[in-house]
């Protein structure tokens, strides 16, 4: 990032800007930026600074006339060769890597990382636990889930609640989430407890919720059959899981966690789209409300992810739910390459925001051979958290 001076040249950074001239008071200067694009899309453009909506997009490398900054220097306006414009966030500035997190370097620099203030509002998050605690789906992996990392790690996040997927409850996985929950109350000082959908425990992937009772309460579980396009349990697939949230601040949330079929296949879209149907028609009867989860939305059958992602948005506003606004560029990073599977969906009269952390927050793509600890040992996605405020 540049910061002027009252007179004089300008200085390069990390080879980040590219200036035209010297600048100077009453000088017409060009500041031009190279763009590094961390998603095979290219860099998301938005109409104003930290809206989700995406308006077009920059090929890598490419170089752009920026038009102005926003007060924070956090995002910046640009216009690319073709006359296209919008607001791009500064990240995506051709430099250095973001550093990884503390908590997700090691078990060790996550025990050691200064704990995250929790919020006086409602903070809620979500993660993908990659088949929770084998880290593959046949028995366990060379590298099973690091349980002890995990809850640190989730303690690093500072949530109220985490929905989470990939949850196996044999033998093995029940011993695995007593273990998570006892030290998450440990680590963060409260009362964390766990609960399922109601799908048999034959080492199928479950959904759930873990929460910390000494922040918000959880009322009135119950499954979403419908979710399901099949129904209930039925392929192997989810149904939803909703639960009523009572926080201490008085807001009360009606909270959904989801995880729908994956895969490229027509029919696993279309299982999806069934699933997306289903949510919006339960739009009116849940309230205030809070959707999220692993949506898969991956693309197949003729469209590509970022194809069903808008569709996503598109069918979810219109049953009165919107994406907060944030920097969520990729939620998941598989061979290498970060994409968006995970979302949240909030109803349109809370305010709320929300962020990537993890291994996410660092970027969108892992070079061959520099693959981080925490990719095998706890999941190959990212959380993703939603702050509402009171």
């Amino acid at each position: 990032m540049l910061r002027g001076v009252g007179r004089g040249c300008w200085a390069l950074v990390a080879a980040a800007l590219l200036w035209t001239a010297c600048r100077d008071p009453g000088v017409s200067a060009q500041e031009r930026a190279r763009v590094h694009a961390t998603h095979a899309d290219g860099v998301p453009l938005h109409a104003t600074p930290g809206d989700s909506a995406v308006t077009g997009r920059l090929a890598d490398g490419l170089d752009v006339e920026v038009l102005r900054w926003d007060a924070d220097h956090r995002w910046l306006e640009v216009r690319a060769p073709d006359g296209s414009a919008g607001w791009m966030s500064a990240r995506y500035l051709d430099r250095a890597p973001a550093p990884l997190p503390p908590a997700w370097r090691s078990r060790t620099a996550c025990a050691a990382a200064p704990r995250r203030s929790r919020a006086p509002g409602a903070r809620i998050g979500s993660w993908n636990l990659r088949w929770f605690p084998d880290g593959a789906a046949h028995g366990p992996a060379d590298h099973p889930t690091d349980v002890e990392w995990m809850a640190c790690a989730i303690a690093s996040l500072g949530v109220d609640a985490l929905a989470v997927q990939e949850v196996m409850l044999h033998a093995r996985g029940q011993a695995a989430v007593e273990q998570l929950t006892a030290r998450l109350s440990a680590a963060t000082g409260g009362r964390w407890r766990a609960a399922f959908d109601a799908c048999p425990r034959d080492g199928r992937q479950h959904v759930g919720w873990l929460w910390d009772e000494a922040r918000v309460r959880l009322e009135d579980i119950e499954g979403l059959d419908d979710v399901n396009p099949l129904g209930g349990c039925t392929g192997r697939l989810r149904p939803g899981l909703a639960a009523t949230l009572r926080f201490g601040s008085g807001r009360v949330l009606r909270g959904v966690v989801v995880h729908l079929d994956s895969g490229t296949e027509a029919r696993d879209r279309d299982h999806r789209s069934q699933s997306v149907e289903r949510l919006a028609a339960r739009a009116a009867e849940l309230g205030d409300a809070i959707v999220l989860g692993d949506f898969n939305s991956m693309g197949g059958g003729g469209i590509d992810g970022a194809a069903e992602r808008a569709a996503l948005d598109a069918r979810l506003g219109r049953a009165g739910w919107r994406r907060p606004p944030g920097e969520v560029e990729c939620t998941e990073i598989y061979r290498g390459h970060g994409a968006a599977l995970d979302h949240a969906y909030v109803s349109a009269g809370l305010s709320a925001t929300m962020e990537t952390a993890g291994i996410c927050a660092a970027g969108c793509q892992v070079p061959r051979g520099s693959a981080p600890p925490s990719l095998d040992v706890l999941s190959d996605h990212c959380p993703i958290v939603v702050e509402i405020r009171d």
